[in-house]
C-alpha cells in the first residue's frame, strides 16, 4: 500500500493556483511485475490560519 498527498501547481493568467488530495494506491506484485489492484482519492484537510 502507497500512500502520499498529491500536490498540483497551475499557472493560468489568472494568477497561480495549488490543488492537493490524498491519494493511496494497492499493488500486488505478479509474474509479471508489479500492478495497481486499487486507487482511492479523497480531498485534503486544509490547514488552518489559527497559530
Amino acid at each position: 500500500v502507497v500512500s502520499y498527498t498529491f500536490m498540483l501547481t497551475i499557472a493560468t493568467e489568472a494568477g497561480i493556483k495549488h490543488r492537493t488530495h490524498n491519494e493511496s494506491r494497492v499493488l500486488i506484485k505478479g509474474e509479471n511485475g508489479w500492478q495497481i489492484v486499487h486507487v482511492h482519492k479523497s480531498p485534503s484537510r486544509q490547514a488552518s490560519d489559527a497559530p
